[in-house]
């Protein structure tokens, strides 16, 4: 993403249940200055408690491709069914969205082969959202085995 400006905008698709994780995580990082919700994409829109206050509008659509068209996202993170995966990967793909996708990553390895390929021919960037490669938790786990404090390994 070398010479895109700041902040980012970002879709996130599935903002309830697990997804409201995420939508805390873009909110700190928004407050950072580093990325800005551009939309949420959800069957149901979210209400205004649920979206909390978001500073200046957020774009909400239940057509994902729609709203990375409206928004000019450039980071799109999936947080939906499963099934879902696959095709919205390839849609943002697509159109040059780099992704968070949320674990598992599809829902077959056929259809995963299929998404690798296509993020792969798109040239965009995805992540699976798995949690020990996003967090402090290794690295201190290593560091106290290092120091004995958990016994010989």
């Amino acid at each position: 993403m070398s010479g895109a400006s700041l902040p980012l905008p970002v879709v996130l698709a599935g903002a309830r249940g697990h997804g409201r994780v995420h939508l805390e995580n873009i909110r700190r990082l928004q407050h950072a200055g580093l990325v800005r919700l551009a939309g949420v994409c959800e069957l149901r829109p979210l209400t205004d408690e649920e979206l909390g206050s978001p500073g200046e509008p957020v774009a909400q659509s239940d057509d994902f491709d729609g709203l990375l068209a409206a928004t000019g996202a450039r980071i799109a993170v999936i947080c939906t069914p499963i099934q879902t995966h696959t095709d919205l990967a390839l849609t943002a793909a697509r159109r040059g969205v780099h992704l968070l996708l949320e674990k598992p990553p599809a829902p077959s390895y056929a259809e995963f082969r299929r998404m690798a390929d296509g993020v792969r021919a798109a040239g965009v960037a995805c992540q699976i959202g798995f949690q020990s490669l996003g967090s402090d938790a290794v690295a201190a786990v290593r560091g106290l085995v290092a120091d004995g404090a958990v016994g010989e390994v």
